[in-house]
C-alpha cells in the first residue's frame, strides 16, 4: 500500500472520526460536554485538522520507503520543532535540559545513519532513502504545530467560557476537518508520487482494487500476477496500522484522564525503546529489517538519552507535589498535590427535607467546569442529630440528607466526571442504641454490636470500660477505644464497606480525639485517593489580640499528619485564624512569618495543608470562627494562589452574591492554567500594614488588601504582567502572552 497512501489515512482519519464521534455523544450525552463546548468557535480546530493531515500524509509518504526501525528515531524530530515553534507561539522559555535533549536527539539519529567502516557491520539505516527520511522528518512540524495550537485553544477556551473544551470536542472536529482535508490534498499526494492530475482516476481504481487484495484493472498477465501478490497483505497491513494507531492513542488519552499525565509521559517515553525493538526483528508484512550495527546502537542510545533528558523537566513538574521534603510522604492520603476540594454542603443542609444528595447531584456539571476534583460530603451514615455528627448505625445510609440510593446515584456521577467523593468520616464516638441496665446509653446494635468495653473509661457518664484515651475526650457521645484490635477490625471493614459503596476518600472528624497511628492504620487500609482531618487547636491569644508567631500552633498540625505517617493532610486553621486577623485588622504583615514564609501550615508543610475560608463550623449558620463575609474573596484570592490544597465552600459559591461565585470561577482558573499546586513556592513580596502581594512559581502574582500595589510597577521579574482577576481590596496577575 506504500504507492496508495491516500487510502491508508483517510481509512485512518474515518476510523478516528467514528471512533470520537461515539465518544462525544456519550460525553454529551453524560453532561460533561456542554452547550458552551459545542458552541465555542471552531476555526482554530478546522485548522488544526487540516494540518494534522499534512502531516498524516507526508508520514505515509516518507514511511512507505523507510526501514521499520529508522521510524521511531526520525520521529523524534517532533521534540526539535517543538522547541523552535513553542517560544515564538506560546511565548514560554524553554528549559536547559529541553534544549540540551533536542541536541542529543539529532546527534543521535546523525550517529546511526552514518556509514559504518565495516562493511560486514553496517547499519540497517545507513543506506536509506535521504529523500524519504526528510519527507519523514518534516511530517513531525505539523503534529508539533498543532499540539500547540491545541494548547492555545485549551487556554483561550478556559479565559472565553470559564471551562477547558473537553478533549472530545477538539478531537471530533479536529478528525472531520482532517477527513476532508485529506480529500482535498489527493492532487498533491499524487504528485508526491509522480502521477499526473489526468491519472487521477487511474490511481484510485488501483488504490481501491489493491486495498481489497486484487490487481489493478488495466495489468494483465504476470504484472497482474505481481500486483496481485504485492497488494495479498494490504487489507491485512492496512486494518492492522489503522488499528494499532488508533488503539494507541486512546490508550494514551485514557492513561492522562485515569493515571495522569506523569504516568502517560513515562509510557509514551517507553514506547520508543520498545518500536525500536520490534522493529529489529523481520515483522510479517514489513520485510527484513537488514543488519544493526554499532553505529546505530550508539546512535540509538544517544537519541534515548536525549529524550529522557528533554522530558526531565516535565516529569519534575509532575513529581514535585509528591514530594515531602526532609519527611516521609504517605502513599495512598495525600493526594496527586494538584487536588481542589469542594465543602458540598453547610449545617443547614440537612434541613432541605432529604433532598440534598440530589441537589447536589444537579450541581455536578458546574462543579466539573470549575475545576474540582474531589467534593467533600456530609457525614453519611444514621445519626442523633440531623447532621451527622452523631453517628449510632454506621451500615445505615439513609440519612437527613436522603436515601442511600440518592447517595449511590450521586457517589457515581461525582466519579464518572472524574470528581473524587470524600466522606466525612465520624468515628473518635459513636452514640448507642440501647441503655444498659444502668439506663446508660452504651449498648450498640446493628452490624457493629460493641458494649461498654469498647468504650473509653475517661468519661465515666457512659461507664465505659475501655481503655482510658490520651487525647481530648469528646462529651456529646461515647469515646470509642481505637487500642482494641476488634474496634480497628470493625472500623476497617466499615471503611472498605464505604469504598464500594463509591467513596474515594476520608474526611476525619475529630481528629485530635484519637492517636494519628490509627489514622495511619484505615488509611493503609483502605488506600484513600485523599485523607484529610480536623485537627483544630486553640491559636495563641494575649487577651483577644492573636500573637504574631503561631509556630507551635502550625506545628501541632504538622505533628499529627507526621503521626499518619503523612497518610492524612490536615485543615490549616492556622493560616485561616492569621489571615482572617490580618484582614479586620488591616495587619498583613501577620502574613509573612520571621523566615519570609506564609505563617500556616502551608509555610511549613504546603503538602499537608488543607487551606479553606470557612466551613459549616466557622461559618454557616453556627458562626464559631468566621471570616469576615465582606473580604471573603480576599481570602480566595489568597488561598488559591498559594500552595497547600485548597478547599471551597459551598456557601461561597452558590449562597452568595454572584460576582463572588465568577471571581472564585477565575481564581480556580488561574490556578489551574497556571499548574499552582501544593508545593508551588511562593515569594512574598510586600507584608505590610496595606498590603500584601506575592508570587507563586514566577508564573501568578496576588495583591490583597487596601493599599495600592502593581507588580509591573514594583518590577517584579517575569513580566510584563496583566491583570487576570480583580475585586474588592485583591488583584491577581498573569505573565502577559
Amino acid at each position: 500500500m506504500g504507492d496508495y497512501v491516500f487510502f491508508v489515512g483517510q481509512m485512518c482519519t474515518l476510523a478516528y472520526v467514528v471512533v470520537y464521534s461515539a465518544i462525544l455523544a456519550v460525553r454529551t450525552r453524560a453532561g460533561i460536554v456542554t452547550p458552551a463546548m459545542l458552541a465555542y468557535p471552531r476555526r482554530t480546530l478546522w485548522a488544526i485538522g487540516a494540518i494534522d493531515s499534512v502531516g498524516l500524509v507526508l508520514g505515509l509518504i516518507g514511511a512507505s520507503s523507510l526501514p521499520g526501525i529508522v521510524l521511531p528515531m526520525i520521529g523524534q524530530t517532533i521534540l526539535v520543532w517543538q522547541v523552535l515553534l513553542t517560544p515564538p507561539l506560546l511565548g514560554r522559555e524553554l528549559h536547559p535540559l529541553q534544549l540540551l535533549g533536542v541536541a542529543f536527539v539529532v546527534s543521535g539519529v546523525i550517529t546511526a545513519a552514518w556509514p559504518n567502516p565495516d562493511a560486514l557491520a553496517a547499519s540497517a539505516v545507513s543506506n536509506i532513502d535521504l529523500r524519504a527520511a526528510a519527507i519523514f522528518a518534516a511530517s513531525m512540524l505539523p503534529p508539533a504545530v498543532s499540539s500547540i495550537l491545541k494548547e492555545r485553544y485549551f487556554l483561550e477556551s478556559e479565559k472565553a467560557i470559564g471551562q477547558k473544551i473537553d478533549v472530545s470536542v477538539v478531537n471530533t472536529f479536529g478528525s472531520i476537518a482532517q477527513a476532508v482535508a485529506v480529500v482535498l490534498l489527493l492532487p498533491w499526494i499524487t504528485h508526491m508520487r509522480g502521477i499526473s492530475l489526468a491519472r487521477l482516476p487511474e490511481y484510485l481504481a488501483s488504490g481501491a482494487a489493491c486495498l481489497v487484495g486484487q490487481a489493478p484493472a488495466h495489468l494483465r498477465g504476470r504484472a497482474a500476477l505481481a500486483a496481485a501478490a504485492k497488494c495479498a497483505p494490504a487489507a491485512v497491513a492496512t486494518a492492522t496500522y489503522v488499528a494499532c494507531n488508533l488503539c494507541f492513542n486512546l490508550s494514551i488519552l485514557g492513561l492522562l484522564r485515569n493515571s495522569g499525565a506523569l504516568i502517560a509521559s513515562l509510557c509514551m517515553a517507553c514506547v520508543l525503546p520498545l518500536t525500536m525493538i520490534a522493529f529489529s526483528f523481520d515483522v510479517p508484512l514489513l520485510g527484513p529489517t537488514g543488519a544493526v550495527g554499532p553505529t546505530f546502537v550508539a546512535g540509538a542510545g544517544t537519541l534515548l538519552a536525549g529524550v529522557v533528558t528533554y522530558n526531565i523537566p516535565k516529569w519534575r513538574s509532575l513529581l514535585s507535589p509528591l514530594r515531602a521534603p526532609n519527611r516521609r510522604l504517605g502513599k495512598g492520603g495525600c493526594g496527586s498535590g494538584r487536588e481542589v476540594v469542594l465543602q458540598a454542603f453547610n449545617w443547614e443542609s440537612c434541613n432541605t427535607g432529604g433532598t440534598w444528595y440530589n441537589t447536589v447531584r444537579e450541581k455536578i456539571p458546574e462543579i466539573a467546569a470549575l475545576g474540582v476534583t474531589a467534593v467533600w460530603l456530609p457525614p453519611p451514615t444514621e445519626s442523633v442529630s440531623p447532621q451527622g455528627y452523631l453517628p449510632r448505625d454506621l451500615y445505615v445510609l439513609d440519612s437527613a440528607y436522603g436515601t442511600e440510593k440518592e447517595l449511590r446515584a450521586l457517589l457515581r456521577d461525582l466519579r464518572r466526571r472524574g470528581i473524587a467523593p470524600i466522606a466525612d468520616v465520624v468515628i473518635n464516638h459513636r452514640c448507642a442504641h440501647r441503655q444498659d441496665e444502668h439506663g446508660v446509653w452504651n449498648t450498640y446494635g446493628g452490624r457493629i454490636p460493641w458494649g461498654p468495653e469498647q468504650i473509653c473509661s475517661n468519661n465515666q457518664r457512659w461507664r465505659g470500660s475501655g481503655a482510658p484515651k490520651a487525647q481530648p475526650d469528646y462529651e456529646a457521645a461515647p469515646n470509642i477505644d481505637h487500642s482494641q484490635e476488634r474496634v480497628r477490625k470493625d472500623l476497617r471493614e466499615w471503611l472498605l464497606h464505604m469504598r464500594a459503596v463509591g467513596f474515594d476518600g476520608w474526611r476525619f472528624d475529630f481528629a485530635k480525639g484519637f492517636a494519628g497511628e490509627y489514622t495511619e492504620e484505615y488509611c493503609r487500609a483502605t488506600l484513600p485517593v485523599m485523607a484529610f482531618g480536623e485537627h483544630w487547636d486553640d491559636m495563641a491569644y494575649t487577651g483577644s489580640d492573636p500573637h504574631y508567631d503561631q509556630d507551635a500552633h502550625r506545628q501541632k498540625s504538622e505533628d499529627w499528619c507526621a503521626s499518619t505517617g503523612y497518610w492524612s493532610s490536615a485543615f490549616d486553621f492556622t493560616t485561616k485564624g492569621v489571615l482572617q486577623e490580618a484582614i479586620n485588622r488591616s495587619q498583613y504583615w501577620r502574613l509573612r512569618d520571621v523566615h519570609g514564609r506564609p505563617p500556616g501550615l502551608l509555610g511549613l508543610a504546603p503538602r499537608s495543608a488543607i487551606t479553606f475560608i470557612d466551613n459549616h463550623d466557622t461559618g454557616s449558620t453556627l458562626q464559631h470562627w468566621p471570616f469576615p463575609w465582606q473580604e471573603v474573596l480576599q481570602g480566595y484570592a489568597y488561598t488559591l494562589t498559594h500552595p497547600g490544597t485548597p478547599c471551597v465552600f459551598w456557601d461561597h459559591l452558590y449562597e452568595s452574591p454572584v460576582e463572588y461565585r465568577k471571581a472564585i470561577q477565575d481564581l480556580l482558573r488561574i490556578r489551574k492554567s497556571n499548574d499552582i499546586h501544593a508545593s508551588s513556592e511562593v515569594r512574598i513580596l510586600e507584608a505590610d500594614h496595606h498590603v500584601y502581594a506575592a508570587c507563586a512559581d514566577g508564573r501568578v502574582v496576588v495583591k490583597i488588601g487596601h493599599g495600592s500595589w502593581s507588580p509591573n510597577a514594583a518590577e517584579v521579574k517575569g513580566g510584563p504582567w496583566s491583570v487576570a482577576c480583580s475585586g474588592h481590596n485583591f488583584a491577581v496577575w498573569e505573565r502577559a502572552r
